[in-house]
């Protein structure tokens, strides 16, 4: 059996996800020899988990659950690329506040259930730069610059896994006003 990595992620609703593509069509299509992320898979990380056995699922949401925090809104404004990675990315030139805290007390909670660090993702630290990887396998630098501002309402928080393929399942999210679980 393959390993399942996890990681808690803010997932866009699929209308915003088509709205993300649309504009970000024109940088991406500009750049060579890169594969484009499917709008359904397009999220923002907050922690990467790894590889979890089943049973984690229940330790995972019984730190999400008593979070109790509310939605708030991020504003994508930046496309750029990391060089290490090899993505290309749209991302917020200001993180607001509620986005700092929620991944603070999170990854605080994270740790605490799972009894562990949380590991880095595809060899970066564990600082957070939040983004939306538009596109993987980038053979050209993209520097970072300004796009047309997109304010994206965070509504919901994610547990998911990795796929065969590269596509991503949600397991389950919680809706961030009130923090109800949906599996």
């Amino acid at each position: 059996m393959a390993e399942e990595h996890y990681f808690l992620a803010l997932w866009p609703d699929f209308p915003l996800a088509l709205e993300i593509e649309r504009r970000v069509r024109p940088f991406w299509e500009a750049v060579p020899g890169m594969r484009q992320v499917a709008p359904q898979n397009y999220h923002l990380t907050l922690a990467f988990l790894g590889f979890q056995p089943p049973a984690a699922r229940v330790s995972i949401a019984g730190c999400v659950d008593p979070l109790g925090w509310g939605r708030f809104d991020l504003t994508l404004d930046r496309l750029g690329g990391f060089r290490r990675s090899r993505i290309l990315f749209f991302a917020p030139s200001t993180i607001p506040p509620a986005l700092t805290d929620l991944v603070r007390r999170l990854r605080s909670g994270l740790i605490d259930a799972l009894g562990a660090s949380l590991p880095a993702t595809g060899g970066e630290s564990l600082s957070f730069a939040p983004h939306v990887t538009l596109a993987r396998c980038v053979r050209v630098s993209a520097e970072a610059r300004p796009a047309p501002a997109l304010v994206w309402p965070v509504e919901r928080l994610c547990l998911a896994r990795t796929c065969p393929g590269g596509d991503y399942e949600i397991i389950s999210e919680w809706r961030l006003s009130g923090l109800e679980e949906r599996v």
